[in-house]
């Protein structure tokens, strides 16, 4: 395979949803890190079928509780960049020596969900903050 096929498989599996029995396998190693959305959601209400509707509006979340506010900015900065490093977006919520982070990717069908990349994020900040 060559550096161009490489990537374009690296690519592919970035937008690929997974599915529920993989990011369950996965967050037995991801310390704090728990799926959000999902069956709770509104959308799964109205879904026939709850199993698609879990992995539709799933997103990987973990609360990190820092030593102080100012502790807690320089976290954020440091997941951002990270983030950035691995071409994936967070959602980073700041609130005094707490920040949240959500994880999660928006399919070609307009769904979100956890793809490998958001998995690929969390294994690297899994250790971080602690």
């Amino acid at each position: 395979m060559s550096g161009l096929d490489d990537i374009r498989s690296d690519l592919k599996s970035e937008r690929i949803q997974l599915k529920s029995e993989r990011i369950q396998k996965k967050l037995e190693i991801l310390v704090g890190w728990h799926l959000e959305g999902g069956e709770d959601s509104e959308h799964a209400e109205h879904a026939a079928d709850a199993e698609n509707a879990e992995a539709e509006h799933s997103a990987l979340c973990k609360t990190y509780t820092l030593a102080s506010p100012r502790a807690a900015m320089v976290f954020a900065r440091y997941v951002a960049q990270v983030a950035e490093d691995l071409g994936r977006e967070p959602d980073l919520h700041i609130q005094g020596r707490v920040v949240e982070v959500r994880n999660c990717s928006e399919f070609e069908d307009g769904t979100t969900g956890v793809a490998e990349a958001d998995l690929d994020l969390a294994l690297v900040l899994n250790p971080a903050g602690e």
